[in-house]
């Protein structure tokens, strides 16, 4: 599978070493920055467990910036709709695809391109698609990833929601503020770094809904002073506000 021109954007670093062009791995990334950035310690063992193996990475244009970014990954190919990725999959001859998603449709490429191993979780009805079905995982655009992490990185703290900008702080190592509302912070909360939660959970957190029938009343309890506070804690200093 190779990049389409102008795709390959990797930043300045020492060179890769050389893989073998037979077999390898192809691994699906999440649809989102931040499920990306907390996939990064899954290509690297991936990584360390076959370095002479090619390993490709078949993702949506705001995580294949990561990837790229990143250099773990032998080569990052953005995806192009579900039956060219297909065919380049299958061009490609890998021996084992990892999907990280939880959908259906992810399943489908590796299946499709009869990749002979196919390990995933066995969500959205797809088991019969995968070879080996695994415990689903911990793991949330159109910003520019890499120019957003520069940044976070300039940072004294981030404040920010639970959503990509928030993960890509805490991987550049910026401390974090995070408010939390429809979503767990048990479960996709910041690592890494220090941090601070702030949620109000009412009756019906974490609904997870898109949009919220009650007013966000979990998001409009969280007030500028505890936020202002809170970044105090986590700088050691009073926000320059």
């Amino acid at each position: 599978m190779e990049n389409p021109p102008g795709r390959e954007s990797r930043l300045p670093g020492p060179k890769r070493r050389a893989v073998s062009d037979r077999a390898g791995r192809l691994v699906v990334a999440p649809n989102w920055i931040g499920d990306a950035v907390l996939s990064l310690p899954v290509l690297r063992a991936l990584s360390r467990a076959a370095p002479e193996e090619r390993l490709v990475v078949l993702a949506r244009p705001g995580p294949a910036a990561i990837y790229r970014a990143e250099r773990t990954a032998s080569a990052v190919t953005t995806a192009s709709g579900l039956l060219r990725d297909s065919l380049a999959a299958r061009q490609g001859g890998f021996s084992e695809a990892w999907l990280l998603p939880n959908s259906y449709r992810s399943a489908l490429v590796p299946f499709l391109a009869g990749i002979p191993e196919r390990i995933g979780y066995a969500t959205d009805g797809r088991r019969h698609l995968l070879t080996r079905a695994l415990a689903p995982p911990v793991l949330g655009a159109d910003l520019d990833p890499v120019g957003l992490a520069a940044l976070a990185a300039r940072a004294r703290v981030v404040v920010a929601n639970d959503s990509g900008p928030m993960h890509l702080a805490a991987a550049v190592g910026t401390p974090v503020v995070a408010l939390f509302g429809p979503t767990d912070p048990g479960r996709t909360g910041p690592t890494g770094v220090r941090f601070e939660i702030l949620d109000r959970y009412v009756f019906c957190s974490p609904c997870y809904l898109k949009e919220c029938p009650y007013g966000h009343e979990c998001m409009r309890e969280i007030g500028v002073e505890a936020v202002a506070a809170a970044v105090e804690r986590v700088c050691g200093a009073p926000p320059d506000f």
